[in-house]
């Protein structure tokens, strides 16, 4: 019995940062949709901050945003692609600690847009944002 309480009350800090599947939608499609319909585009309890960096490619520019639960756990990035002179595409990189059916939507969504030769572009993109947090003094989540 004792196992079991002790499990209910580590549970939330197990779960702490993982991208839920609604707010991987959110930011892949609803961010866009209040956009586009001149709404408040931040989700309520959430925010976003620029990262500052960005990639202008030869066929592709990416920015990056971090999606932020209120108070301070980083709950995703917000990847934002602009190919050739198209309108922005939206898309989520989950916390790593994420369940595998939005990390599997998240490779789906990523590769739907891009042509073979774009991997490159997108790949040193993310080798920038990946540079940025390891060398970040801020901690990712709480």
């Amino acid at each position: 019995m004792i196992k079991y309480v002790i499990i209910l009350l580590c549970l939330p800090f197990i779960c702490l940062g993982q991208t839920t599947e609604d707010e991987f939608n959110y930011v892949t499609k609803g961010y866009n949709s209040q956009i586009e319909d001149g709404l408040d585009p931040v989700k309520k309890n959430y925010r976003l901050e620029d990262i500052p960096i960005e990639y202008k490619g030869p066929t592709i520019n990416f920015k990056f945003k971090k999606f932020i639960k209120s108070p301070d756990t980083l709950k995703c990035i917000m990847l934002i692609m602009k190919i050739g002179s198209g309108n922005n595409y939206y898309s989520c990189l989950p916390h790593p600690k994420t369940n595998e059916e939005v990390w599997s939507k998240c490779m789906k969504q990523l590769n739907a847009p891009l042509y073979t030769s774009q991997f490159g572009e997108l790949a040193s993109a993310l080798l920038r944002v990946m540079n940025y947090f390891a060398y970040s003094t801020k901690p990712l989540t709480k």
